[in-house]
């Protein structure tokens, strides 16, 4: 099967979405406070250096590989137990890279216009429609574009 090089830039986009979803469920799952997490990782060097950027080897990398990189710099505190359902941080972090390929902004930039809390309120009904509609309902409300 032969790709044009739009599909298979689409398709390594998917991957890193999918990565950063990942990252924020494992997060997520070891207990760590995402209400610190999730900004604290938008606007970390890590995120800039190695997600926001044409390429760089955490874009694929392991959840734990990543994180390995990631908490240090941002040193969030932990709860006795996850206080989200992991679907929905897998999908804030996937549609929050996907906000950064679609628009062109940093992610600082993006959870600046988007915070963590309103992307809580998206998550039941944005979660159940197509990736890049919740990106254009998101940007629009948002004003994003």
């Amino acid at each position: 099967m032969t790709y044009s090089s739009d599909e298979l830039s689409k398709d390594i986009q998917m991957v890193i979405c999918e990565t950063q979803g990942d990252i924020f469920q494992c997060a997520n799952e070891l207990g760590y406070d995402m209400d610190k997490f999730v900004p604290a990782y938008m606007k970390s060097h890590f995120c800039e250096r190695s997600m926001d950027t044409a390429y760089s080897p955490f874009q694929m990398a392991d959840p734990e590989e990543c994180l390995d990189f990631i908490l240090p710099e941002i040193n969030v505190p932990k709860l006795p137990e996850p206080l989200y359902i992991p679907d929905a941080l897998w999908w804030i972090g996937f549609i929050y890279r996907l906000l950064y390929f679609e628009l062109k902004k940093s992610s600082n930039e993006i959870i600046d216009k988007v915070p963590f809390k309103a992307m809580l309120i998206y998550y039941p009904g944005l979660s159940t429609v197509d990736e890049y509609m919740a990106v254009e309902i998101i940007s629009e409300d948002k004003f994003l574009r």
